[in-house]
């Protein structure tokens, strides 16, 4: 209850409590004054198991898919380092370093190679493309960069083998990523390709219309295998991500990745990557006739899936990562239907992505899109997942109500011994509370009630959990700001 609560925060500030969804929430303003950004290092001389490259990595959870943010722009870099990210998935408008784009003429000679240059457009339009200008103002960010490897930007491309995911040079390839993986020493993480078991349509197959709808293509195993192996070659210490999947759906298991593990033996995966999005009520603003849409609760079945799917196949030193998540803010589009979600409600979802992935056993989350708009703007579900307005919706440049979440979360989470996060049992139903140890002694305990799923609830109504506690003090601190929207705060 209230009461309490302000008793509570008046105790003074031993342990950090996060009342995600309840009214009691403080002014970001005086969180601002009263809490110092905390950034986890690691030493420079940190013993570092050489079989596995993966203890290297910078633990924290916190990233981001920036999707097209220009990070060349210092305005944009300023927004990235105050959130207090510590990964971030491509280099701006370029995640993935394409062979079809470095070495056009498929010669395997790094001298010949080129990482900056023009390329075209699907309407014959010039597109120009510079990887190094890219990474290197993504480097500087002063965040840690992952970015993709891929034959070409379509699926489809004269630079594979037909109906296959190889490319038709493999010598060439693989020449191709050890140059590249040589060239950007800053970049730690390399992931290979992208979503492999999503459908595409007859047209982009090159099937007769109309016709079914088939798998991208054959032999994604050997292209990982061939990619790793290259990879490695070149720097034995890099960590790689098999591709992500496309979005795991409830309720409907995709076994594409069954065979796609079987193929590889227990060979060539650092890290399983998949993708979950959905919306930010826990899958519930879709018309009960429609299929039901993902909430971050899926990501609890998604990764105990995937961890059973590694360990069966002698993979039990993979770890997993999300390196796509979000949900949108804003009347959007999604297929024929138009649905509305607040700031709040996108914000309020944010942190249980995070809290739930780490208690299930999920390394790194990264949320997609820094900023709202993706392509060509008709206000579809991507246009409305970012943590910035673009000008639609809100005046260009204005962070949402996620976005402060985002940095509240990296403030109060920032000292956590992520391994360690744990669900705690709570009796008052669609309550979920989690347990962070802190490094400095003390926990960090978030807690939420997820009242769209609770029949009759209605605003201002509240209710009581009860939670472990071994201090004799406490202050409670909501994760998302008191305010309307984003603007408010800032």
């Amino acid at each position: 209850g209230a009461a309490s609560a302000k008793a509570l925060a008046e105790a003074g500030a031993i342990v950090v409590a996060v009342d995600i969804d309840g009214a009691l929430v403080e002014k970001m303003a005086q969180s601002l004054a009263a809490h110092q950004h905390r950034t986890l290092a690691i030493a420079a001389d940190a013993a570092v198991d050489a079989s596995d490259p993966y203890a290297a990595l910078d633990p924290r959870p916190f990233g981001m898919f920036p999707s097209n943010a220009p990070l060349t722009q210092p305005d944009v870099a300023a927004s990235l380092q105050a959130l207090g990210l510590a990964w971030m998935r491509g280099a701006g408008g370029q995640p993935t370093v394409f062979w079809s784009l470095v070495d056009p003429d498929r010669s395997g000679d790094p001298a010949r190679m080129s990482f900056a240059g023009t390329t075209t457009g699907p309407a014959g339009e010039p597109i120009a493309f510079d990887y190094d200008r890219d990474i290197a103002a993504a480097l500087a960010s002063g965040v840690n960069v992952m970015m993709n490897l891929d034959v070409a930007p379509e699926p489809w491309s004269s630079y594979r083998v037909s109906g296959s995911w190889l490319p038709t040079n493999e010598t060439a390839y693989r020449a191709f990523v050890e140059a590249t993986v040589r060239r950007y020493p800053g970049v730690r993480v390399w992931q290979v390709g992208n979503e492999p078991n999503a459908e595409t349509t007859p047209e982009q197959a090159g099937l007769p219309d109309p016709g079914p709808a088939v798998r991208e293509l054959a032999d994604f195993a050997a292209l990982q295998r061939v990619s790793y192996e290259a990879a490695k070659s070149a720097d034995p210490s890099v960590v790689m991500v098999l591709a992500g999947t496309v979005e795991v759906v409830p309720d409907r298991r995709d076994d594409y990745y069954d065979a796609l593990l079987d193929a590889l033996a227990g060979c060539c995966v650092d890290v399983l990557d998949f993708h979950l999005y959905g919306d930010p009520a826990g899958g519930t603003l879709a018309p009960p006739t429609e299929p039901r849409f993902p909430g971050y609760q899926d990501i609890e079945t998604g990764a105990a899936d995937f961890r059973s799917r590694l360990d069966a196949r002698g993979l039990s030193r993979a770890r997993i990562w999300i390196t796509e998540t979000g949900s949108p803010s804003g009347t959007y589009r999604f297929g024929p239907l138009m649905l509305t979600a607040t700031e709040a409600e996108q914000a309020r979802d944010l942190p249980k992505r995070w809290l739930t992935a780490l208690a299930s056993g999920v390394d790194k989350t990264f949320w997609f899109g820094m900023h709202d708009g993706y392509g060509e703007w008709d206000d579809d579900y991507f246009d409305h997942v970012g943590l910035i307005y673009d000008g639609h919706g809100g005046s260009a440049g204005t962070p949402k109500l996620a976005y402060w979440a985002y940095w509240q979360m990296t403030r109060q989470l920032g000292g956590c011994r992520w391994s360690e996060v744990e669900r705690l049992t709570t009796t008052v139903p669609e309550t979920r509370a989690y347990r962070c140890p802190l490094d400095a002694g003390g926990d960090v305990v978030v807690a939420w009630w997820d009242t769209f799923n609770v029949a009759g609830w209605s605003e201002g109504a509240a209710t009581t959990i009860t939670v472990p506690w071994a201090s004799a003090a406490a202050v409670m601190r909501a994760a998302v700001p008191s305010a309307a929207s984003g603007a408010e705060v800032a």
